[in-house]
């Protein structure tokens, strides 16, 4: 497995430790998942290029004899779709041409709009745009912008184009939830499938799910059958809405990859990771049949989300019946995975003049 700093990486290792003997590779020494009782060996590896990512990770898959390289993160994803053909271990992906199409985000929303679902306006001129909006790369996660006025948007334009970093920009959908279909595929056919409601986030603008829980919604899952499909995708991936102040849902991207709330899919009994490795092994796979309105909360994202913004609701949902993400049976990973979050808020903090927590990407401001 791939990324193990992230807590996904985590409960991936616990949700097959006891079939198969594992591996973890990081960038960071530090990476949590390298101090994980479940894992037999770890390994450092760079993703400054594709060649240096495919290079070690030949190396030590040859010298482990590894039968299965699973990437986590969106560049280990995309780098290891590159070389699939290359890379002599087995990688549950899909193709680099699907898994472009899949990162492009302005092509997925086309498409998406074309299988029904609402999207956001995409703005063409910003001469005289009205406010907010929201600047997205058009590849990968994270880096996005909301911006309030003329004098943000010059900026995160300005920030943008620096980095060298395609972009365009939508209207600001008002809203507090999220909904996510997650599927397994299997040479362009659906095998597998889960969708919950992410109930908060952190950050709380483009962030990962706090709390959550998990729901069944037949046109969502009909429609993203079909736009998955038409992907002819191979393997995991995620399909991510944004509910508006109606409940209506539109389409943000699709996440073509593990997600990081994983670990409720697992607790509803959808094993998303065992099930990928047994299709790999040329099983038959069925689609479990998963508790509905199960609630999984990750208690520091948590609680970071409440410090960022109290409310009500969190307070209530205290006393709601919850699984959690501590495991004591594998707690130095758990704590440094806790200890590493709090060292990027705290330096996200020292570096960031304007830093409010929950909000690195802006406050979007609604009338």
């Amino acid at each position: 497995m791939t990324d193990g700093n992230y807590r996904h990486t985590l409960a991936l290792l616990r949700a097959i430790s006891g079939y198969y003997q594992l591996h973890v590779g990081a960038e960071q020494r530090n990476a949590c998942c390298f101090y994980s009782r479940f894992v037999k060996g770890r390994m450092l590896y760079s993703t400054r290029t594709p060649e240096q990512f495919f290079d070690s990770i030949q190396k030590y898959s040859k010298a482990k004899k590894i039968h299965c390289i699973v990437p986590v993160g969106d560049t280990t994803c995309f780098y290891a779709s590159m070389y699939k053909e290359k890379i002599e271990a087995e990688v549950p992906i899909s193709n680099i041409e699907s898994m472009n199409t899949a990162r492009n985000k302005l092509k997925m929303m086309d498409k998406a709009r074309r299988y029904g679902f609402k999207v956001p306006n995409v703005i063409e001129s910003l001469n005289n745009p009205r406010f907010p909006l929201v600047l997205k790369p058009v590849y990968g996660r994270g880096n996005l912008q909301f911006v309030n006025n003329k004098k943000e948007l010059r900026q995160a334009v300005k920030l943008f184009k620096m980095n060298d970093v395609p972009f365009f920009v939508t209207e600001y959908v008002p809203g507090f939830e999220n909904l996510s279909f997650a599927g397994l595929f299997k040479k362009g056919k659906l095998q597998v499938f889960f969708i919950y409601r992410e109930l908060r986030e952190f950050p709380l603008t483009g962030g990962s799910a706090t709390y959550a829980v998990s729901i069944y919604d037949s046109y969502i899952k009909e429609r993203c059958r079909k736009l998955l499909e038409g992907l002819n995708w191979h393997g995991v991936a995620m399909v991510e809405f944004k509910l508006d102040l109606q409940g209506t849902p539109y389409f943000m991207e699709v996440n073509p990859k593990f997600w990081a709330s994983l670990e409720l899919a697992i607790r509803c009994g959808v094993n998303f990771p065992l099930l990928l490795l047994k299709m790999c092994e040329g099983e038959k796979i069925e689609q479990p049949k998963y508790i509905v309105g199960k609630r999984f909360r990750w208690v520091l994202e948590d609680v970071l989300s409440f410090l960022s913004k109290p409310s009500v609701e969190f307070l209530k949902s205290v006393g709601q019946r919850s699984s959690i993400d501590v495991h004591l049976d594998d707690l130095p990973a758990h704590f440094l995975r806790v200890l590493n979050k709090f060292r990027r808020v705290y330096y996200a903090k020292r570096r960031l003049k304007t830093f409010r927590l929950g909000y690195p990407y802006g406050i979007p401001v609604t009338e």
